[in-house]
């Protein structure tokens, strides 16, 4: 990869300070092109091979268990919550 970066930064100067090689700034492009098609390759290889598995931004491994954080409370149709007398007793 930082040959990648060396190359496309060569290729950069060549356009910007040496306009008169124009035909090294396309080398140093194609080389970085080159390289860049040969690491998505090897990338490619690597997962078909199994060395590298995919995951998502937070991968759930098998040692986080999901606990559940709520109470459960009962279902009724009176969503209110029982009166009580100043004794503390439901009426």
């Amino acid at each position: 990869m930082i040959s990648i970066v060396i190359s496309l930064g060569t290729g950069l100067y060549y356009i910007l300070f040496k306009r008169e090689l124009g035909a090294q700034a396309a080398k140093a492009l194609t080389v970085r092109i080159s390289l860049s098609l040969s690491l998505f390759v090897i990338l490619l290889v690597a997962y078909a091979m199994g060395w590298l598995k995919p995951h998502g931004v937070f991968p759930i491994t098998s040692k986080q268990i999901q606990k559940e954080i709520t109470i459960p409370h009962p279902q009724s149709a009176n969503t209110r919550p029982p009166l009580q007398n100043q004794s503390g007793a439901p009426e």
